[in-house]
């Protein structure tokens, strides 16, 4: 049996039952990793919706992705600190990925998505549901980015976990992440 440190440090475990990854497995999360990496944080795709699908004017698409940046920088410590703080059977961080990963699916569709044909609201929807869709991302994407350093109780290991994750989300960001194949078709 596989426990995770974060289940240890929940269920009072003992150090002395986790057992170290191997390269199937950490291969596989890196590609989930890597996938996940290119998704709504690629610019080119918002401008390009923001742009063509909403008809909205470059001043004013650049204005809604900075008021979602902006909404990021309290957004991200707060994600940061209730999933620290969580404590569930499931662990600290893997309830938040499964709990949004709907959530996320929704505004995913809803952020690109329009039928309005008034400029003004059609910049106010922009704006309210791309920084919702960013929000999310964050509600999602913070606690996925924190189970390496809970995967293991062994710090080279927990080292490792988290160099293949940098190194498959640069790869994917160069090869445009959101194209990457599946691992097992």
């Amino acid at each position: 049996e596989l426990l995770f440190m974060e289940d240890i440090l929940c269920n009072n475990h003992e150090y002395t039952k986790v057992k170290k990854f191997r390269w199937p497995r950490k291969s596989v999360t890196a590609w989930g990793i890597a996938r996940q990496s290119g998704l709504p944080d690629d610019d080119d795709l918002s401008d390009k919706v923001l742009y063509d699908i909403f008809g909205l004017e470059g001043a004013i698409a650049g204005t809604v992705m900075l008021v979602a940046r902006i909404t990021d920088a309290f957004v991200d410590p707060t994600v940061g600190l209730l999933s620290d703080r969580t404590k569930t059977r499931f662990g600290k961080y893997r309830p938040w990925v499964l709990w949004t990963a709907l959530l996320f699916m929704v505004f995913y569709v809803l952020a690109f998505y329009n039928r309005i044909e008034d400029k003004g609201l059609v910049a106010l929807y922009a704006t309210l549901s791309y920084t919702l869709l960013m929000s999310l991302y964050s509600f999602n994407n913070t606690p996925y980015a924190s189970l390496g350093g809970v995967m293991s109780g062994d710090i080279k290991e927990r080292t490792s976990i988290t160099s293949i994750r940098f190194v498959a989300a640069t790869i994917a960001h160069v090869c445009g992440g959101r194209d990457l194949p599946a691992p097992f078709g």
